[in-house]
Formats: C-alpha cells, sequence, structure tokens
C-alpha cells in the first residue's frame, strides 16, 4: 500500500480506490457482487473504507464518512454498475467516483457466474482528470485520456463507450 508526505487521508484515498476495491472485485467478483448488491451497497462500502482506515493506522472517527455507493440502472453492454463516489479528492491520484462493473451470464438463475469485471475511476491529475481503469485481475491499470468534466454523467457515459466498443 502506499505511503508518503502527502496530506493525512491521501494514503486512504489512493489504497481503498487503487488496491483495495480493484483487488476485491477481481480476486472474488462474485462475493464482492453478492456483497454489493444483496447487503447495502452503502453500508458495505462504508464498512470496507473503515477497515481500510485501520488497517492503515488512522482514526475511523476523523475520517471523512462521505462516500456514497449506489446502483445505477443504465444499460452498459450487458453489465450491472455499482458507482462509488468519493469525497473531493485533494490530490493527483485521488478519485472523484469508482465504478464496479459485473457482468452475470445467468441473471435470472440460482447459479449465476460473473463473465467479466470492469473497474473504472475518474481521477484527479495535474493538468485534467483522467478517466482510468483496470484490465485483468486489477493488474494493468490504463489511462483512457482526459474527460472534460468530472460530473458523474460524463464519467458513466464514457464508461459506456469503453464497454460497448469491447468485443
Amino acid at each position: 500500500m502506499e505511503t508518503s508526505s502527502h496530506h493525512p487521508l491521501h494514503a486512504l484515498y489512493y489504497n481503498f480506490a487503487h488496491v483495495v476495491l480493484p483487488h476485491l472485485a477481481n480476486s472474488n467478483p462474485s462475493a464482492m457482487r453478492g456483497t454489493l448488491k444483496e447487503v447495502n451497497c452503502q453500508e458495505s462500502i462504508l464498512a470496507l473504507w473503515i477497515l481500510t482506515a485501520q488497517k492503515l493506522g488512522l482514526n475511523p472517527k476523523e475520517i471523512p464518512m462521505n462516500l456514497v455507493c449506489e446502483k445505477i440502472k443504465v444499460k452498459l453492454n450487458g453489465f450491472e454498475l455499482y458507482l462509488i463516489s468519493f469525497p473531493s479528492p485533494l490530490e493527483i491520484l485521488e478519485v472523484y467516483f469508482e465504478a464496479l462493473l459485473f457482468k452475470v451470464a445467468y441473471p435470472k438463475t440460482e447459479k449465476e457466474k460473473i463473465e467479466d469485471v470492469r473497474i473504472f475511476t475518474l481521477e484527479r491529475s495535474v493538468h485534467e482528470d483522467m478517466f482510468c481503469g483496470w484490465i485483468g485481475l486489477g493488474q494493468q491499470h490504463i489511462n483512457y485520456g482526459p474527460i472534460k468534466n468530472n460530473e458523474k454523467s460524463s464519467f458513466i457515459d464514457r464508461i459506456n463507450q469503453v464497454v460497448s466498443s469491447k468485443k
């Protein structure tokens, strides 16, 4: 996990978005999707946020709790989209939004299978905010390029462009 001389919460913001969520979504996508879908997306994300803070030695009473998790009902080439809105980023590499996308093979049966997982972020950058993501088990970070604004609708539109163009 990343630590350095950034603002006190940078390690939490960075590690949660770039390490914890990608690892959980890719290492056991069915469990992660189930937690977000079946439990309560908001409660699940806040519990993971607090646990990450504790692992980093931060006092949970001193961290922002204004993360928002919601299932977005849009058509994205068969993907379910869970969107996490973060506190406003203070430094580069911190995110405005992170999207966890799960493509389910048999959504109406008891034996659902996750066919694909995609993860996207809208990150603060030096000059322009960047639309990024991960390919494969969260191992390859991809910078798709700048995004004109850091609005939720623009982020979802860019996700749709990427997942719709994937063959």
